[in-house]
């Protein structure tokens, strides 16, 4: 007997899933409980090891724009120039800290997903009621819900008696979904597939029985969880631009700098001015002339709308990891 992942579960009767995950509805048999939970593993959401808060501050400020910014504020700060440094190192701080709060705060809702299991759950095993930890719910269980208990894993329905779920957790939906015994298309959506309920959401109304058909990662809920556990790092064509605008201003900056450096040390010591001298006012000048070129709001700017963008998202029940 194998279980097949992704198997459309919803378009198939549940006297025909009961045989494909070899059970019946009397529940599984001990025995065949423990070996299955050998072969599938507990039932429970994996999580992968997280970023450190040092990580995720590091992210916020390893951007061409942000270490133009760092440079150019410390070496005000350095020169003298106190205020025009500290207001430039604060845009920087703040810019840092909303971008560390919402990937911070985007984290605790992916460790949240792996707290959405129930600790313990009602199935049959040797054709007895027993109370098992959820963790050791196996596919093939046949599992007893009742109202205001949470959904241990993914099964097709059995038998239901006015029962509703709540799935706002999955579909977004906010009204609890009716739910029925008989198949459904192939192609229906998840929050259409009424003869299933799914890990992680909760039964507001009603009772059923129902056979377990995913657990642990291979439910919706584990997937989700994995999906956002292995987001890449995506440049977007606003990140790809600011990198661009960052590479040729920090250029452009350091010519300049340079260049400006230079014709003031010449025409300082041309006038019988000591080189030391000179090629200190020069450079006190030069780094002020950079400072002002750089457009020290562009990055808090930029971070501020995407927060409100991420905001909005959120209300909708979006999680961004990242800005």
């Amino acid at each position: 007997m194998g279980i097949k992942n992704g198997a459309a579960w919803h378009a198939t009767s549940y006297n025909e899933v009961i045989d494909s995950v070899g059970s019946s509805e009397k529940g599984l048999t001990l025995e065949e409980a423990k070996s299955r939970f050998q072969k599938y593993g507990p039932n429970h959401i994996k999580r992968k090891q997280k970023d450190g808060p040092l990580t995720v501050l590091w992210r916020q400020i390893n951007n061409p724009l942000i270490w133009v910014l760092i440079g150019s504020g410390t070496l005000a700060v350095l020169l003298g120039k106190i205020t025009d440094g500290l207001v430039v190192l604060a845009v920087v701080v703040i810019n840092t800290i909303i971008g560390f709060i919402q990937e911070f705060k985007a984290g605790k809702a992916i460790e949240a997903l792996s707290e959405m299991v129930p600790e313990n759950a009602t199935v049959y095993r040797d054709d007895r009621k027993v109370s098992i930890p959820v963790s050791e719910i196996v596919p093939g269980d046949v599992v007893e819900l009742e109202a205001g208990e949470r959904i241990p894993a993914d099964m097709r329905l059995i038998r239901q008696k006015n029962l509703t779920v709540e799935e706002a957790a999955l579909t977004g939906e906010s009204v609890p979904s009716q739910k029925s015994v008989n198949p459904v298309e192939e192609d229906a959506s998840l929050g259409d597939r009424k003869c299933m309920v799914y890990s992680g959401t909760l039964v507001s109304t009603g009772t059923a029985t129902a056979v377990v058909v995913g657990t642990g990662m291979n439910t919706e809920l584990g997937k989700i969880s994995d999906m956002l556990s292995e987001t890449t790092d995506l440049e977007t064509p606003l990140t790809k631009k600011l990198g661009v605008i960052g590479k040729y201003l920090t250029i452009g900056i350091v010519a300049i700098t340079i260049v400006i450096m230079v014709i003031g040390t010449m025409r300082a010591t041309s006038q019988g001015i000591l080189l030391g001298a000179a090629l200190k006012d020069s450079l006190i000048f030069a780094i002020a002339l950079a400072v002002g070129a750089i457009p020290e709001g562009l990055p808090a700017v930029v971070t501020i709308a995407l927060a409100i963008g991420v905001q909005r998202m959120a209300r909708r029940k979006a999680i961004i990891r990242k800005l």
